[in-house]
């Protein structure tokens, strides 16, 4: 197991090259076993690589913030280091920013570096006396918590968005005074999950940080997002029912898992220029998001026979019209992921694994 290899540092080369598909199945659908250390050392190796690059190309960036701030992150970065100590918006927005993102802007992202290897040395002890000036992101004097046995989840509201990358968002999210109706809304939607589906507790829970509450200008319109950028965080509105928002939970986690693993590796070897049709979008779109879109839809897909196999009271038909529908949306994107050739060892193994298991429940037709 990668998890059995001490204290050796590994590289996402190193990581790629092991036997992956036991790993895979893991990030395709809940229910099966899930190795924590290898998805830890993912992020990890992934992180180090970031952190990296951005002190050399902005090593005069960090100087500018103080003369000991690329120490400091430096330091930060070599020390021992936990999946949640890098599955955070700052190594996002840094890997963002390396990919010439404008929504990350280097003054931005520097001062987040600056601010997380702050928070990191101290917590090793390590005595710093750097700190990094302006508003902190963490926002731990406002931001508030869901909190599911082990598992925190942070909420984070208007009043603590002001990042570039969160100005589309801070026109609809909830301001901080909606949090009651917000956290009991939260817990209910987890209790379904917990109550009808529970394998897909875990997965809800295991890489989701933070959710951003928003309001839609539809009671009946679900609008919900995330993006590989920010790991740990998703947006979702809150005014659909605890059933609508466990349905954007399972499906917003489960492109966190997508994210994830595709630090390692895309997921088609770029050879298949093809535009294949998208049910979801109504046009036609790349293999790989045909394969993201595959990904998340056949899991709210089982999520909601589960549910339903369960015994959960659907009076209003909400997840009888997910099943029919979904089934017909899955069906056509399985189709196309059939036939592609593209598909590397990453996509193949988000892919094959949740096509098998959706045969085995007798939810997709052949």
């Amino acid at each position: 197991m990668i998890g059995d290899r001490g204290k050796k540092r590994l590289t996402r080369g190193e990581i790629v090259n092991d036997s992956l598909s036991r790993f895979l199945e893991g990030f395709s659908f809940p229910g099966v076993w899930h190795d924590e250390s290898f998805h830890a050392e993912l992020a990890v190796a992934h992180a180090r690589e970031v952190l990296e690059r951005m002190l050399q190309l902005h090593s005069a960036a960090f100087a500018s913030l103080d003369p000991a701030c690329p120490d400091a992150v430096q330091m930060a970065a070599s020390g021992p280091l936990s999946f949640d100590d890098v599955w955070c918006l700052p190594i996002g927005a840094a890997w963002a920013n390396l990919r010439s993102d404008p929504r990350y802007p280097v003054d931005q992202v520097v001062t987040l570096l600056a601010d997380w290897a702050t928070s990191r040395l101290a917590v090793s002890g390590v005595d710093n006396e750097y700190f990094p000036s302006g508003q902190r992101y963490d926002g731990t004097s406002t931001a508030t918590q869901i909190i599911r046995g082990t598992f925190h989840v942070k909420l984070r509201y208007e009043e603590n968005l002001y990042l570039v990358c969160e100005e589309f968002l801070r026109a609809q999210a909830l301001s901080c005074a909606e949090h009651e109706s917000v956290n009991l809304l939260m817990h209910d939607a987890f209790d379904i999950i917990d109550r009808f589906a529970p394998e897909f507790s875990s997965w809800t829970l295991r890489l989701l940080r933070e959710v951003i509450p928003i309001v839609t200008s539809s009671a009946h319109c679900l609008q919900s997002g995330s993006s590989a950028s920010e790991p740990g965080r998703c947006h979702m509105s809150m005014r659909n029912g605890p059933v609508a928002l466990a349905e954007m939970l399972v499906h917003e986690t489960t492109h966190q898992y997508y994210y994830l693993v595709t630090r390692l590796g895309p997921v088609d070897n770029g050879t298949d220029t093809e535009l294949y049709y998208s049910p979801v979008k109504n046009c036609g779109r790349p293999i790989h998001y045909i394969l993201i879109a595959y990904h998340a839809f056949a899991n709210v897909l089982l999520f909601s026979q589960r549910c339903l196999a369960a015994g959960y009271n659907d009076s209003d038909g909400y997840l009888n019209r997910n099943v029919r529908i979904l089934t017909e949306w899955v069906k056509t994107l399985d189709a196309s992921l059939r036939r592609t050739t593209a598909l590397t060892t990453i996509g193949r193994g988000l892919w094959l694994p949740l096509a098998s298991q959706l045969n085995d429940s007798n939810t997709m037709i052949n």
